[in-house]
């Protein structure tokens, strides 16, 4: 197996074995939708301080990602998905219930 950086050094083309190489790292694209969801909602709750906007990113975000990546990549917009659904019904409960 090559290097991350001669992958990188022999051009645009070999971008994909880079990318494939981090999924195996951290544990699978479902890891890496985790990763990529929760990072999201927290820098953006940061930003709004109310949990609408991170809501409304993250279910939005997963759809095009349903859309845009290779059949073998789905959970990682799914675990996007299920972590703005997560998010939606704590807001929801956190306003109507609490």
């Amino acid at each position: 197996m090559t290097d991350d950086l001669e992958d990188f050094a022999e051009g645009p083309d070999h971008w994909l074995d880079i990318i494939i190489g981090e999924y195996a790292a951290i544990g699978g694209e479902a890891m890496l939708g985790v990763i990529i969801g929760s990072g999201l909602l927290i820098g953006l709750y940061i930003h709004s301080e109310d949990m609408a906007l991170p809501t409304v990113v993250l279910i939005l975000l997963s759809g095009v990602l349903f859309g845009t990546l290779p059949g073998d990549y789905q959970q990682t917009a799914m675990s996007v998905l299920i972590i703005g659904m997560a998010a939606g019904i704590w807001q929801v409960t956190r306003r109507y219930i609490w």
